[in-house]
């Protein structure tokens, strides 16, 4: 099944600083979850690994950047 969004954080209330959790790894683009939701999100450096805490560091034009925690 595909969820597709246009506005994929609309609703979420996301900001800097937020904590989740990498649900593939981040090698540059991946998937995590916070507060409940899938998202899109982009390494703002190094690769993240699976399963790893992550943090939101900024958001770009609705581009999502996190750094390990």
């Amino acid at each position: 099944t595909i969820d597709y969004r246009p506005e994929p954080l609309k609703g979420l209330d996301l900001k800097p600083g937020d904590e989740g959790v990498a649900l593939t790894r981040l090698a540059q683009i991946g998937n995590a979850e916070f507060n409940g939701r899938i998202i899109e999100v982009r390494s703002s450096g190094d690769f993240i690994d699976q399963k790893s805490r992550i943090r939101v560091e900024r958001i770009l034009d609705g581009i999502v950047l996190v750094e390990k925690v």
